[in-house]
C-alpha cells in the first residue's frame, strides 16, 4: 500500500509542476496593457479586489506606470480603501498626472479618512483657491470643501461654501448636503426647501 501511495504522490507533484510551468509563464508574459484592460474589466464588474491584484502586479513590474497608479487609486476608492486611494492619488501627482484627474478622488479619499484640514489644503494653491474652467468642477470642489467644513463643525462657513457650490452649478448632492446642514442647525423649513430642490 505505501508503494501505491508514494507513486500517486509523485504523480501529483509531477502534474502540479507541469501545470505551474504552463500557467505561470502565461501570467508573467501579460503586457501592461493587458493587465490594465483586465483590471478595468474586473472594476466594471465591481470586483475591486481582483482589479487591485492585477494593478499591483503591474506596478511591481512598472512602479511609475501612471495609468496603473491612477486606476489603482480609483479602484481603491470604490472598494472602500481610502488610505490606499489617497497614497496612489498622491503618487500620481508625483508622477506628473494632470491635476484634473486626481484632485476630486484625492479630496474624496481624504474626506473618508476624516482628514478635513487636508481637504481644505488640497483646494488651495499658493495664489488662492484652485480654479477650474468648468462650472461643474468649481461646484464639485465647493461641495467637497463644504463637507470638510461640516466635519470640522464650521457650520457657517460650510453653509456659505455649499451655497457657492449651488450658484456655480446646482446639483442634487449639494442641495441634500445643504438640507442636512440646515436641519442640523434647526432650520427645518429651509432644509425642506433644499430637499425639494434636490
Amino acid at each position: 500500500m505505501p508503494i501505491v501511495s508514494s507513486h500517486w504522490s509523485r504523480c501529483l507533484v509531477l502534474l502540479l509542476t507541469v501545470v505551474s510551468a504552463a500557467v505561470l509563464p502565461g501570467c508573467a508574459r501579460k503586457s501592461p496593457d493587458q493587465l490594465l484592460a483586465e483590471a478595468r474589466d474586473y472594476a466594471d464588474q465591481a470586483d475591486y479586489r481582483t482589479a487591485s491584484i492585477q494593478l499591483r502586479t503591474l506596478l511591481k513590474r512598472e512602479p511609475d506606470n501612471l495609468e496603473g497608479v491612477l486606476m489603482l487609486a480609483e479602484v481603491a476608492l470604490k472598494g472602500n480603501n481610502p488610505a490606499l486611494a489617497e497614497r496612489n492619488y498622491r503618487r500620481a501627482d508625483e508622477l506628473g498626472a494632470d491635476p484634473g484627474r486626481t484632485w476630486d478622488g484625492r479630496m474624496e479619499s481624504l474626506l473618508q479618512l476624516g482628514r478635513y484640514d487636508d481637504v481644505l489644503a488640497q483646494a488651495n494653491t499658493p495664489s488662492g483657491l484652485r480654479t477650474f474652467t468648468r462650472p461643474a468642477d468649481t461646484a464639485r470642489q465647493a461641495l467637497l470643501r463644504g463637507r470638510a467644513q461640516i466635519g470640522l463643525q464650521k457650520f457657517t462657513e460650510a453653509e456659505a461654501t455649499l451655497r457657492g457650490s449651488l450658484r456655480a452649478a446646482p446639483s442634487a448632492e449639494a442641495h441634500l448636503e445643504l438640507g442636512r446642514l440646515l436641519a442640523a442647525t434647526s432650520r427645518q423649513a429651509a432644509a425642506d426647501e433644499q430637499l425639494k430642490a434636490a
